[in-house]
């Protein structure tokens, strides 16, 4: 989940994992408008979801969110706790790596801390606002929906229709729709009738699970940002991807690795939410 932006480390790493990474593609999105291995890989890869309802009909971006939603509705976590790296690329190598914690409670709300930085540096989505805090002083805000956070997780667990107005804040065009194949896989494609365009906002989804596997965004100069959600494990009753690793152009910019995260069945205190007055002793 990120922080810095991916998107644009595409411009400015320095904001996303979940945050990346999660938070990473503010540059692109801020203007309109995250411990436990508890199975395998393999037995992951075999077990993982059931298929969806046969009789359920999904031939728009509107009948997948609502199919996403009634999948997971009554099993999926709301709030989690993590620990991640994340290592940035320049050329084809790894040029930096930091370890981030972070907080995340659906919907809508995630927390980056980066450890041994200086100056400290936080980030916060909350309330549909980004907000970046260096030494506990705020020096960036904006508003800000989370598209990974959104497709990765908040889809899940709030109501089709607020998930659908947000794709629709985020230019995701949910009239727009196909179906293809990914890694191997059956897909459905929200936001492009055609699964080689790649100059409109698409989510691409997992058509057996349900899960978020690649987004796909134009940027401003004509090249394209992608970003996949990989290596999916159990989290309780629902899912986490382990690996999320941002593109520009094709070429890796930013890998997360979630190297433990544990869910929080009590919820989050909503203190470590607080832009207005930023915890610190965590």
């Amino acid at each position: 989940m990120t922080i810095r932006n991916p998107l644009t480390v595409q411009a400015n790493l320095t904001v996303f994992a979940l945050a990346s990474a999660l938070i990473s593609i503010s540059s692109l999105f801020a203007p309109m408008t995250f411990a436990a291995e508890s199975q395998a890989d393999g037995a992951a890869n075999t077990t993982l979801a059931s298929e969806t309802d046969p009789e359920s009909v999904i031939n728009d971006g509107s009948s997948l969110i609502k199919a996403m939603h009634a999948k997971y509705i009554d099993t999926w976590y709301k709030a989690f706790t993590m620990t991640q790296r994340i290592d940035f690329y320049r050329d084809g190598e790894v040029a930096k790596s930091e370890v981030w914690d972070e907080w995340i409670q659906s919907p809508g709300q995630i927390r980056v801390d980066k450890r041994d930085v200086s100056p400290s540096n936080t980030t916060l989505v909350t309330e549909g606002q980004l907000h970046v805090f260096h030494d506990g002083v705020q020096v960036h805000k904006a508003p800000m929906i989370h598209p990974l956070l959104l497709l990765g997780f908040d889809v899940y667990v709030q109501s089709p229709e607020e998930s659908l107005l947000q794709l629709k804040s985020l230019k995701f065009d949910t009239t727009l729709f196909c179906e293809s194949e990914w890694n191997g896989e059956a897909v459905y494609i929200i936001g492009s009738d055609d699964p080689e365009l790649q100059s409109k906002n698409q989510a691409w989804i997992a058509k057996d699970t349900l899960l978020f596997v690649r987004m796909i965004t134009p940027t401003q100069n004509g090249g394209v940002s992608e970003t996949l959600f990989n290596a999916y494990k159990p989290l309780g009753e629902g899912w986490i991807a382990t690996e999320v690793i941002f593109k520009r152009n094709g070429q890796i910019t930013a890998l997360e690795e979630y190297l433990e995260y544990e869910i929080q069945d009590d919820g989050i205190d909503a203190a470590i939410f607080d832009a207005t007055n930023l915890k610190t002793d965590l």
